[in-house]
């Protein structure tokens, strides 16, 4: 099988937040099974697949924002979609010619498009290579996380995602709810396939058995995704108080890449946090913490920190939406609470009682094992492209 990926990120390696890691996990695994070319902005050179991988490289152009030239790449645009609807995208521009030539010279069984402006192309693909089969690979449900006061914006995911079904073949996504939510949007005229997020077992070492752990909490997520942000500064203003009240030696650790608000970086002046930013690896913070807090609010998927902490057998305590998509047994193998008293609880309850954290851990590791393991989950991409 033939499979050509259009993944049109400025990067994907290294992949330093969730959908960088699901984009480069995924394409790791097709390639175990399939012959795989990739158009991105990176170069070979830039990304280490363990596997041989064809890579076309889109050309990085300068931003020019005269006249001239945004009217000269409207015209384009508009003579590429053979289309007078919705604003130019830069990105469709940018790679048009190459994928022009990919297409003339190649035959493939599938294209995968792996984000929302990806879509652009389908016409060009349906034109050069009509009998692909075409997957859109659905990192979220963009339409619930749409923010009502850019109201342009808002329209154009919405009527991208609720058009699916005239552009594509397939859906992938990450979780039941967003197979239920991609479906109902189109009507239930597309089936939609669960393509979980997940973790390279093989590569994480097991922490759990270390004495005089401090009690160190830990928040691992990328701030430019307004849910991450949203739910900490929830998470400090609602629990924070309270816990350094119980345990005053108690630390929270801040980890992510993306760009803070003024209001969030107010909030991680409180006593006892610690904003460490983006780190190139967390194994080391995980390490040194009891608890790992996903106090998320909004948003769709999975959330891959969820997987990675219990991947070192780290005890989550999280919100029902944080660990949405995660077939988790409450009190087995996470902890869940939507509110601040029970949020707090959950976390006094792990930290007073050891056995509690090992217990958490332990079936959170065995979860991980058995179901959000790339191996696994690269099984199924693989029944899905036989």
């Amino acid at each position: 099988m033939k499979v050509l990926i259009i993944a049109p990120y400025d990067s994907i390696y290294p992949p330093i937040n969730g959908g960088m890691q699901r984009c480069y996990n995924i394409i790791n695994q097709i390639s175990l099974y399939c012959s795989v070319s990739l158009l991105t902005y990176q170069s070979k050179e830039q990304l280490p697949f363990s596997n041989e991988i064809k890579i076309f490289q889109i050309p990085q152009k300068k931003i020019n924002k005269s006249l001239f030239k945004r009217v000269k790449n409207a015209l384009l645009y508009r003579f590429i979609k053979r289309s007078f609807h919705g604003p130019a995208d830069i990105n469709v521009i940018n790679y048009f010619y190459k994928l022009k030539e990919i297409l003339k010279k190649e035959h493939f069984d599938y294209v995968l498009l792996e984000n929302l402006s990806s879509l652009n192309a389908v016409s060009l693909i349906k034109r050069y290579s009509f009998r692909s089969t075409l997957i859109y690979d659905a990192h979220n449900f963009e339409s619930g996380l749409c923010n009502l006061s850019s109201k342009k914006k808002s329209y154009y995911i919405i009527n991208k995602e609720s058009n699916l079904y005239k552009l594509v073949d397939q859906v992938w996504v990450c979780s039941l709810i967003d197979k239920e939510l991609f479906e109902k949007l189109n009507g239930n005229r597309i089936s939609c396939t669960i393509i979980p997020n997940a973790v390279s077992i093989k590569k994480i070492i097991y922490f759990r058995h270390i004495p005089n752990k401090k009690n160190n909490l830990i928040f691992c997520g990328s701030f430019d995704y307004l849910p991450n942000e949203e739910g900490l500064i929830w998470f400090v203003d609602n629990c924070w108080g309270d816990l350094k009240k119980i345990f005053p030696s108690i630390k929270l650790i801040v980890i992510g890449s993306g760009c803070k608000s003024n209001i969030l970086k107010l909030s991680l002046l409180k006593e006892g946090i610690e904003d460490i930013g983006y780190v190139k690896d967390v194994s080391e913070f995980y390490k040194s913490a009891k608890i790992a807090v996903v106090p998320i609010n909004k948003g769709s998927g999975t959330r891959l920190k969820i997987l990675e902490a219990m991947s070192f057998a780290l005890p989550v305590v999280s919100t029902s939406k944080g660990a949405e998509g995660i077939d988790y047994t409450n009190d087995e193998n996470i902890l869940i609470s939507d509110n601040p008293i029970g949020f707090v609880k959950c976390i006094e309850h792990l930290i007073l009682k050891e056995e509690m954290q090992s217990y958490i851990g332990m079936n959170a590791l065995n979860l991980v094992k058995q179901k959000y393991d790339w191996n696994i989950v690269g099984k199924k991409i693989k029944n899905q492209l036989a």
